[in-house]
């Protein structure tokens, strides 16, 4: 299975809204995923309530929303989000029994699909 990766535009612009030492910081996760996604840096798990979205750790405070799908015998790893935890998450995310559960239908509709998606990697 070959994986395959691009991003949205939002992304894209998301990503160069970031200040550079935080870029830095993002293509160097970047880099880890596409090597080796289990690194435990990343902290890469997947979206409770989601079927195919997943978290990537950045750094303390900003994360990217990737979309994992198949087609055919490749594994497409969409770049949906970046930002700080807060505004990646919507906040539809309530606190119960000590654990945090999203709102699984507003979060998707958060993340506005697929408009126009398009490599990210330029100089990755």
């Amino acid at each position: 299975m070959t994986r395959r990766f691009r991003s949205t535009r939002k992304f894209d612009k998301q990503f160069e809204q970031l200040d550079l030492k935080t870029q830095k910081h993002a293509e160097k996760a970047l880099e880890l995923f596409i090597s080796d996604a289990s690194h435990p840096s990343l902290r890469y798990k997947k979206i409770q309530g989601t079927d195919n979205f997943y978290e990537i750790r950045v750094n303390r405070s900003v994360r990217i929303i990737v979309e994992v799908t198949s087609e055919e015998n490749d594994q497409i790893n969409t770049l949906y989000i970046i930002g700080i935890h807060d505004s990646v998450f919507p906040p539809q995310v309530v606190a119960r029994e000590g654990c945090f559960f999203l709102c699984v239908q507003e979060f998707l509709s958060f993340l506005i699909f697929k408009p126009g998606i398009h490599s990210f990697f330029r100089g990755i």
